[in-house]
């Protein structure tokens, strides 16, 4: 299982500084795009961050906005990006028919079912999916454990990909994710890995509460 920083910033210049002190400890690291409509927070837009500025690092990208269309084009001029999440209500069969040289996943927030996602068409194309286990847009929300069974019901669908979780996760609701640390492909974690005093202690305490090991 991996875990990855999720960084939600409002400049690339505070976006940066939480970077530089977490990459000693992290090579894959999560940015989130809020465009202030798909939820009420607002943050650097994708063109301004300058993924060329970590050549040694690579990212995905969280994209809380309600038209894609623009943030994709803007990751296809970067480079070092592995994927991009985009809200279950945004996503268009197009975008998995349109080549980018990284790959579409698709975000469950905490009011979306599994069963919308086996609905779609494109759900035979779709290897990763992002479960919310927070209302999406700022970090420090509550963790919501109620998300947590969705994990098992993608699986009872048939989803045989990736499945990622994001939001609230920290040394004190990790207890409640180690029941599905099986079906769980990473962990994007923001604030508890971004506040943190001394980064590499809080990552281990996530590794020693589910056994895990950090790639």
């Amino acid at each position: 299982m991996l875990i990855i920083p999720a960084i939600l910033e409002k400049t690339f210049s505070q976006a940066k500084d939480k970077i530089t002190k977490l990459s000693p400890y992290f090579s894959r690291f999560q940015i989130d795009i809020a465009d202030g409509k798909a939820v009420s927070n607002k943050t650097l837009e994708t063109a301004e961050f300058k993924t060329e500025k970590f050549p040694n690092l690579t990212f995905d990208f969280h994209l809380m906005v309600k038209n894609p269309e623009k943030e994709l084009e803007a990751l296809e001029r970067k480079r070092n990006i592995n994927l991009a999440f985009i809200d279950i209500k945004s996503a268009k069969e197009e975008f998995f028919k349109t080549y980018y040289p990284f790959e579409i996943g698709i975000t469950l927030n905490p009011e979306d079912k599994p069963e919308e996602l086996v609905q779609k068409s494109f759900f035979q194309r779709i290897n990763h999916v992002l479960v919310m286990t927070v209302n999406p847009g700022f970090q420090g929300s509550p963790f919501l454990p109620e998300m947590l069974p969705k994990i098992k019901t993608l699986r009872g669908l048939g989803f045989k990909g990736k499945i990622y979780l994001d939001g609230g996760i920290n040394d004190k609701t990790i207890k409640y994710i180690k029941p599905h640390k099986d079906s769980i492909y990473a962990l994007c974690i923001g604030s508890y890995l971004t506040k943190a005093q001394n980064p590499k202690n809080a990552k281990d305490v996530l590794n020693k509460s589910l056994s895990i090991e950090q790639v």
